[in-house]
């Protein structure tokens, strides 16, 4: 029973575009539920993260629907899922600032960051990528002036995933 199931999830994930929809519609849920029942904590700067959490839930449902109505070719979904990628990881950055690191959002962010990463698929792509994300992040350390243990952890959890990426990828 669990091997047919297994076997069907496999398949089902080997297409590229009903991977695409999948993902899409995860993320989108996972958004939906953070900007829903998020922690309810007075923040810093402009946007509430509520609101931030519903942008990429909006578009996470909005890329589902185009790629689902319109015919679009595997380099036009990789496009979309890389812009998708850079959207929700800045965003998750920008929370990262906005409520100090608290600990549901910064392994929110931390979580999303890792997975992000399996979805490039050039090197070069990938090292954009990670310059992009590493330059905000640091941005928001050096800015931030937080010293709580969330930060603290948080910082330690983040060069930790550096160190791993470093090993994994080979630069």
């Amino acid at each position: 029973m669990v091997k047919k199931i297994y076997t069907s999830l496999a398949s089902f994930i080997a297409d590229d575009l009903k991977a695409l929809k999948l993902l899409f519609f995860m993320v989108g849920l996972s958004f939906l539920s953070f900007a829903m029942f998020g922690a309810n904590v007075p923040i810093r700067g402009f946007i509430p993260h509520r609101l931030l959490n519903f942008l990429p839930a909006v578009t996470s449902f909005v890329l589902l629907f185009i790629v689902t109505l319109l015919p679009t070719t595997s380099e036009r979904r990789q496009q979309l899922l890389s812009v998708f990628i850079y959207e929700i990881n800045i965003i998750g950055v920008y929370i990262l600032y906005a409520t100090r690191f608290m600990d549901m959002y910064a392994y929110q962010f931390l979580v999303g960051y890792v997975l992000s990463t399996y979805f490039f698929k050039s090197k070069k792509s990938l090292a954009y990528f990670m310059l992009v994300i590493n330059a905000g992040v640091l941005g928001v350390i050096f800015t931030s002036h937080s010293n709580s243990s969330g930060a603290f952890d948080f910082y330690v959890t983040y060069f930790a995933c550096q160190v791993v990426f470093a090993i994994l990828y080979k630069y």
